[in-house]
């Protein structure tokens, strides 16, 4: 349920399920408010239940974060200096390399941007993540608890697969053996760096800093790739 701005309380609809199921007999999902449902002979005919769940593979990666440091910030010949700290704590204590783990709803963690990292505002997943597959529950007809049912012995499972073979997983770097040199970037003028560096854009220094900054930043994250063969 949400709030419009006018106040009004609008029910959502239900995130509903593959057409398949259908015609298994699973009623029709829950409608919105605002929604008009569609004429279905069947609908009164469908009573069963459904559930589902996603299963995702997680394993432990390296994460990092940026650490600034801005010297003389109102100042001429202003230096900002960038480096990378690793976050591994996860890592260290992960249960296992692979694991997998069921969610009611799997959302990835988002990345940080190069503006959050530039800012020293990033913080890594530490985790690579992907989802393997769907896990739907369907009911006898007519569960004794309607809506309300738990899936049990007597339910039915049906996977829905997302990855199906040959899955491998690799960082996109090795493991550091040593801290990662910091960047650091003169922006020059008087008053914050930042304004500096919008008003000086088009300026070959200014180009310049932008491809080191782009070579600390792609040097610098242990985001790992799933891929298959």
């Amino acid at each position: 349920m949400t709030a419009t701005l006018s106040g009004e309380l609008v029910t959502l609809p239900g995130e509903g399920y593959p057409p398949f199921f259908k015609q298994l007999g699973v009623r029709d999902p829950e409608r919105g408010s605002r929604e008009v449902a569609p004429f279905d002979p069947t609908a009164s005919e469908r009573t069963r239940e459904i559930r589902a769940c996603d299963i995702v593979l997680t394993t432990p990666r390296i994460a990092t974060r940026t650490e600034l440091e801005i010297s003389d910030p109102l100042t001429t010949g202003q230096m900002v200096t960038g480096a990378v700290a690793f976050v591994n704590d996860y890592a260290r204590n992960a249960p296992a390399k692979y694991r997998l783990i069921a969610v009611p709803k799997w959302i990835p963690a988002p990345e940080p941007t190069a503006l959050d990292r530039l800012l020293g505002q990033d913080v890594e997943p530490q985790t690579d993540e992907i989802k393997v597959a769907t896990l739907w529950m369907v009911s006898p007809a007519e569960p004794p608890d309607g809506q309300d049912a738990v899936p049990d012995g007597t339910w039915v499972a049906y996977t829905q697969y997302d990855v199906f073979w040959n899955l491998a997983h690799a960082p996109r770097n090795p493991p550091p053996t040593n801290p990662a040199d910091p960047i650091r970037v003169n922006f020059g003028g008087i008053g914050l760096g930042y304004a500096d560096l919008l008003g000086n854009a088009m300026l070959a220094p200014i180009n310049d800093a932008f491809a080191a900054a782009a070579r600390f930043l792609d040097e610098t994250t242990f985001k790992g790739e799933f891929w298959t063969v």
